[in-house]
C-alpha cells in the first residue's frame, strides 16, 4: 500500500506543469515601478561659485583651472506615500574627460578622480553658491560609479529607497541629492570629469528619474482560475492566498513579507472547492524580517526549485504540507520542512535543516542535506545518497536510507524500522521494539562455461532460514545487485544474520554460493555447461519480427483470437 502511495505521490507531482498548461497565464503587475523625473532646477555648480542650472548637460569632476564641481538633482514627493519596497536613482552618463581627452563610445574612460559618489542632501531650491558645501542629512545611498568604473553610454543606477522613504516619513516635499567625487581635483590643469545629461535636454529618454515601488498592503488573494506571475522585487505587508483553482508563479523574484512579528504573514494554499490550488517557484528568494510560513492544505500542490526561504539572522521560513497535498522541491535551501495528514513530499538537491514527516506521509529525498530528520506515527521515509547528522524515527515509521552518511546518531523508538543501506552511522541507540538493519550491496556477474556474460538469469538471496532475502534479474552484461542484510540491532544488541545463500539460475543451468554481508561485495558464478549464444543483435530482432509476423498470419488465416494476458502494474511486495 505504501509503495502505491509513493507512486501516485510520483504521477501528481509529474503531472502538475500539464495541468498548468491548460490554462492560459496572465502576467499581473501586483506592484507596479512608477517613475518621478527629476525637476529642472538640477544643473551643477563649481568651486568658482559658478551656477549651471540652465544647460542639458552637468558635468562632475575638475576643470584645466583646477576648479571641480558638483552636481545637483531632486525629485518631487508630491502623492507619493505608504512604504517603499525599492527606490532607484538612474543618472544618464554619456561623455567622460580624462587628462583633456574626450571619450564617447562605450566604454568610458574613467577620469581618475575615484569615486563618484551620491549624497542625500537637504532640498536645495534652486541652486546657489550656498550649496557647495551641502550636509548630508543621512542614509546616502553611496558610490554610483567607482574609481575603475568604465560604463557604456547610458543609464547607471544606486539604490536611494532608505534616502527616499527617509523623506517621506519625514514629511519632505522632495528627495534631494548631491554628487561630488571622492577626490576634488588632481591639480594637473587638465579636464578630468563625468558628464550626464539632466531634465532639459531635448530627448526624455535621457533625463535623470526615480523608479519606485510601494510596499503591496494587505492580502494578495487569487481565484477561481486566475493564474498570477510575479517577477521582480514584491515587497507585502500581508499574506499570498491561493485559493479554488488558481496558480501562483513566482519566477525570478525577490519576495519579502514586512512583518511586525513572527509568523504574522507567509504564502497559503487552501480551500480548493474542487479546485488544485497551485504554486511554482523558480529561481526565486522569499524572505522577511520576522520567521514566515508557506502552508500547503487539501489538495493544493506546489513546485519549488532553485529557490531560497530565508529570513534576517535569527529568524528563519517553515515550509507545511497538510492533508492531500503534494510537494516536489529541488534545489531548495529552506530551515524547516515539515509533512502531516496524508501528504507527501519529494525533495531533490536540496539543504533543510529540521525535516519532520508525520503519519501517515510519505516523503522521498536524493542528493540532499539535513540537520535532523524526524519520522513519526505510521510514515514511510526513503533517502538516498544525502548527508545527515542524526535520524529519529517514533512510533511504526519506517526509514530507507541509501548510499548516505548519518554524521551523528541514529534514536529509534517504539516498533520503528531503520534501513541502512551502504550507509554509515555514527552510533545508535532504540527502545522497545525499534530495529536498525545493516544493509549492503551484493554485485553478482553471471557468465557462462567459456566466461561469456549471461544476461537475464535469476539471482536470488536466500537467507538462513531458507527465504528469500531479495532476487534480480541480471543486465545485458551478466550483473545484477541485490541487498543483503549483515545484521539487525535493537535494544539488547546486535544480531549478525550468518551466511547467505546466492543463486544463479538460467534455463537449466544454475550454481550457488555462500556470502556472509560485513560490507559491500562482489562475486562471480559460473553456470557450467551453458554456452551462450553470439548472435549479432539485428539478426535477433530480424528473427524476433519474423516470428511475430508468421503468428500474427497464422492467426488470422484461422480465426483465432488471441487473448493478452493482463500484466500487474505492482509486484505486491511488501517492505521487510
Amino acid at each position: 500500500m505504501k509503495k502505491l502511495m509513493l507512486v501516485i505521490l510520483v504521477v501528481s507531482l509529474l503531472l502538475v506543469p500539464l495541468l498548468m498548461q491548460r490554462v492560459r497565464i496572465e502576467r499581473v503587475n501586483a506592484s507596479p515601478s512608477t517613475n518621478i523625473f527629476a525637476d529642472t532646477t538640477d544643473g551643477y555648480l563649481d568651486s568658482s561659485s559658478i551656477v549651471y542650472s540652465t544647460f542639458p548637460q552637468m558635468s562632475l569632476g575638475d576643470w584645466s583651472n583646477n576648479a571641480y564641481s558638483h552636481c545637483y538633482v531632486k525629485f518631487s514627493l508630491s502623492g507619493v506615500s505608504g512604504a517603499l519596497s525599492s527606490a532607484t536613482l538612474n543618472l544618464y552618463v554619456y561623455r567622460s574627460y580624462h587628462d583633456n581627452n574626450s571619450y564617447s563610445a562605450s566604454p568610458l574612460a574613467n577620469p581618475g578622480l575615484g569615486n563618484c559618489e551620491v549624497v542625500h542632501i537637504a532640498d536645495y531650491d534652486a541652486i546657489d553658491t550656498s550649496d557647495f558645501s551641502a550636509a548630508s542629512i543621512g542614509n546616502d545611498p553611496g558610490v554610483l560609479l567607482s574609481g575603475s568604473a568604465t560604463p557604456s553610454v547610458g543609464y547607471v543606477s544606486i539604490d536611494v529607497r532608505a534616502a527616499m522613504q527617509d523623506d517621506m516619513n519625514h514629511g519632505r516635499a522632495w528627495s534631494t541629492f548631491m554628487l561630488p567625487m571622492s577626490t576634488t581635483t588632481d591639480g594637473n590643469s587638465d579636464n578630468d570629469y563625468w558628464v550626464f545629461y539632466t531634465s532639459r535636454d531635448v530627448s526624455p529618454a535621457h533625463h535623470p528619474y526615480v523608479a519606485y515601488d510601494l510596499v503591496y498592503q494587505g492580502d494578495l488573494i487569487l481565484t477561481g482560475n486566475n493564474v498570477t506571475t510575479i517577477t521582480g522585487r514584491f515587497d507585502i505587508n500581508g499574506s499570498i492566498i491561493v485559493k479554488e483553482n488558481a496558480t501562483l508563479i513566482l519566477k525570478n523574484a525577490i519576495i519579502d513579507f514586512t512583518q511586525a512579528e513572527d509568523w504574522e504573514f507567509g504564502v497559503f494554499l487552501r480551500d480548493p472547492s474542487n479546485g488544485n490550488p497551485r504554486l511554482e517557484v523558480a529561481n526565486t528568494t522569499i524572505t522577511s524580517n520576522h520567521k514566515f510560513s508557506i502552508k500547503l492544505y487539501q489538495n493544493s500542490s506546489a513546485i519549488v526549485h532553485d529557490c531560497q526561504l530565508t529570513a534576517l539572522p535569527g529568524f528563519y521560513c517553515w515550509l507545511w504540507t497538510h492533508d492531500s497535498s503534494t510537494a516536489s522541491f529541488y534545489n531548495l535551501t529552506v530551515y524547516g520542512l515539515s509533512s502531516m495528514s496524508r501528504s507527501g513530499v519529494l525533495i531533490f538537491n536540496s539543504t533543510i535543516v529540521i525535516l519532520n514527516i508525520y503519519d501517515p506521509c510519505v516523503a522521498s529525498s536524493y542528493n540532499s542535506t539535513f540537520d535532523t530528520a524526524n519520522g513519526y506515527g505510521s510514515s514511510l521515509i526513503s533517502i538516498d545518497k544525502s548527508a545527515i547528522r542524526d535520524v529519529q524515527a517514533f512510533d511504526s515509521t519506517v526509514f530507507r536510507i541509501s548510499d548516505s552518511a548519518i554524521d551523528g546518531s541514529i534514536y529509534g523508538y517504539n516498533e520503528t524500522a531503520i534501513w541502512l543501506t551502504n550507509s554509515t552511522y555514527g552510533d545508535s541507540a532504540t527502545s522497545n521494539q525499534s530495529k536498525v538493519f545493516e544493509c549492503w550491496y551484493l554485485d553478482i556477474h553471471v557468465i557462462d562455461s567459456i566466461g561469456q556474460n549471461v544476461p537475464s538469469a535469476n539471482v536470488t538471496g536466500i537467507n538462513p532460514n531458507a527465504t528469500i532475502a531479495d532476487s534480480k534479474l541480471t543486465d545485458a552484461n551478466g550483473w545484477a545487485r541485490i541487498v543483503l542484510t549483515e545484521k539487525m540491532v535493537n535494544a539488547t544488541g546486535a544480531y549478525p544474520v550468518g551466511n547467505y545463500t546466492v543463486e544463479a539460475s538460467y534455463l537449466t543451468y544454475s550454481n550457488s554460493t555462500t556470502v556472509n554481508m560485513t560490507g559491500n561485495k562482489q562475486t562471480t558464478l559460473t553456470l557450467d555447461g551453458l554456452v551462450i549464444p553470439e548472435f549479432p543483435s539485428f539478426l535477433i530482432l530480424a528473427s524476433f519480427m519474423t516470428a511475430a509476423l508468421l503468428t500474427v498470419a497464422v492467426c488470422k488465416r484461422k480465426k483465432w483470437k488471441l487473448k493478452l494476458p493482463r500484466i500487474g502494474c505492482f509486484s505486491g511486495a511488501r517492505y521487510r
